[in-house]
């Protein structure tokens, strides 16, 4: 059974009230993890955004980040009322180019407080859903990417058994973040599914 998070207010279609354990039951913006991206767009649209210069590479450049959105200015083209965009994470010599997060992002530029309420109903929604099936972590802190310590993140963690997660946070940005291009970042809500795996490498390569 598959779980979309699709609405800002009630992310699930629960059938006959039936629970999963496995994070590639849950999608974003109609995508799993552990899919294979091929799946949704061709090799040359992928290999095209991963020669621009707005994918984020980790490490060693064994994971990147590339940005799937609404609008003309994406190579990588979605058709969401619910997402801005979504990150997607994969190994970017990988031929297959399976997935090992995605991350659907709701911007909110001019107001926190509007982000932070959205996550607070997110939040509830996915409290009601699990249940008591996950460890639940929360965690405040500063943005790695900016190094003034000025952008804050708020995120709360569902923690699967298998090492998997779900989380929805929300980041306020500094006016001094900014991207390649130098426009500031902004403020968003984003729910996020994360693989063991990929989580391993940032615990023990990317933040070491």
């Amino acid at each position: 059974m598959k779980i979309f998070f699709t609405t800002l207010f009630s992310f699930f279609l629960i059938i006959n009230n039936i629970y999963s354990n496995e994070i590639k039951d849950f999608q974003i913006g109609g995508m799993s993890v552990k899919d294979s991206l091929l799946e949704y767009f061709d090799s040359e649209s992928i290999k095209k955004e991963l020669n621009t210069p707005y994918p984020f590479f980790y490490k060693n450049n064994i994971y990147a980040a590339i940005t799937a959105g609404n609008g003309s200015e994406y190579d990588l083209r979605i058709n969401s009322d619910t997402y801005d965009d979504i990150g997607i994470t994969i190994k970017p010599n990988d031929k297959n180019f399976l997935i090992y997060a995605l991350s659907g992002r709701i911007f909110c530029p001019e107001d926190i407080n509007y982000c932070k309420s959205k996550k607070k109903e997110i939040e509830q929604e996915l409290l009601k859903f699990f249940g008591n099936k996950t460890e639940v972590i929360r965690s405040n802190a500063d943005h790695s990417y900016d190094k003034t310590g000025k952008s804050k993140t708020f995120n709360t963690y569902f923690k699967f058994e298998s090492g998997d997660y779900v989380s929805v946070s929300t980041i306020d940005w500094s006016k001094e973040a900014k991207n390649p291009d130098g426009v500031a970042f902004p403020d968003n809500t984003k729910v996020t599914i994360t693989t063991y795996e990929f989580e391993k490498f940032l615990a023990n390569v990317q933040y070491k």
